[in-house]
């Protein structure tokens, strides 16, 4: 990969004057080309291009500092080509989630390497199977379960690629009570790395839409992490994103399923996803007490 210019997908530091957002987008979009050589590289049947996943995987490290993070996120969304928008999410937010989690720089690194190969086995599915818009028969389900085990073969002849980074992919759909696949691992069987995949791919898969449903909102992907941790995903890196993305929704407005509209304050229990919400007339309300309400929409304020 060309380090040079801005033609050849290089990102350069942000202009002065240039406000945050637009800085994020920018580096965000000129990502783009350079995933999509090297993926093309890899279903080539080619090797890996490690050094070129490496250069991405830097700028992804250096924008795990942006502020606000989960919302800028969401400003690019589904402006992009789907299976790369997702490998450049999925591997900000493990990146995320580790330097959150306070581990080395080299651990992000690894989980920014694995988020961005992490379904890169998906390039062997056929696209019938892959962007049906309705329910998948049980042959196509066993399709695209085995998307994990091709995106290890792809990358295993790598003597470059770390074996965490590897394993991570292989495992990044287990799931803690045994019910993830391609092995049914359970618990410690499972590497923790591949554990902060599995969140952030869930987290970037119910907030991204799909042919055969609508993107969730993050107050209900707040309510699905919290119904999985300890169950399906991991409880400690549940509860560092559940944190990070309560700081990202207080001051949103939200409609209820009364008609209501409020704003939400904070929250009144930490692990509890349902906030505190203050109404035009300065009257509160505990949604954590009161869990027959609903939210039926949210916005920014």
């Amino acid at each position: 990969m060309a380090k040079t210019n801005e033609e050849q997908g290089v990102i350069e530091s942000s202009p002065t004057g240039r406000s945050q957002d637009d800085a994020f987008l920018s580096a965000y979009s000129r990502l783009m080309g350079p995933l999509q050589e090297a993926f093309i590289t890899i279903e080539s049947a080619r090797p890996v291009p490690v050094r070129d996943i490496s250069e991405i995987a830097h700028y992804l490290t250096d924008l795990t500092d942006t502020p606000d993070l989960l919302n800028k996120l969401q400003e690019v969304r589904d402006k992009q080509d789907p299976m790369l928008q997702h490998s450049l999410n999925v591997a900000l937010v493990a990146g995320c989630l580790v330097k959150w989690l306070d581990m080395p720089r080299n651990a992000i690194m690894e989980a920014i390497f694995a988020g961005l190969l992490h379904d890169v086995g998906k390039m062997l599915i056929p696209e019938t199977i892959l962007l049906k818009p309705k329910k998948l028969l049980p042959y196509e389900q066993g399709v695209i379960r085995c998307h994990p085990f091709h995106s290890y073969q792809l990358i295993q002849p790598s003597i470059h690629i770390p074996q965490s980074v590897k394993l991570a992919v292989l495992q990044h759909h287990e799931r803690l009570d045994g019910s993830g696949y391609p092995a049914q691992l359970k618990l410690d069987e499972i590497s923790f790395l591949a554990q902060v995949l599995a969140v952030a791919d869930s987290y970037d898969a119910m907030m991204s839409g799909r042919p055969y449903r609508t993107a969730l909102a993050h107050i209900e992907v707040m309510e699905e992490l919290a119904n999985k941790m300890y169950v399906k995903l991991d409880a400690t890196v549940c509860i560092v994103l559940l944190d990070k993305i309560k700081q990202a929704v207080v001051g949103n407005q939200v409609e209820l399923d009364d008609g209501r509209t409020a704003k939400i304050v904070r929250f009144e229990k930490p692990r509890n996803p349902r906030p505190l919400l203050q109404f035009d007339d300065g009257d509160y309300l505990d949604l954590s007490r009161n869990p027959r309400i609903r939210i039926t929409g949210i916005s920014p304020s």
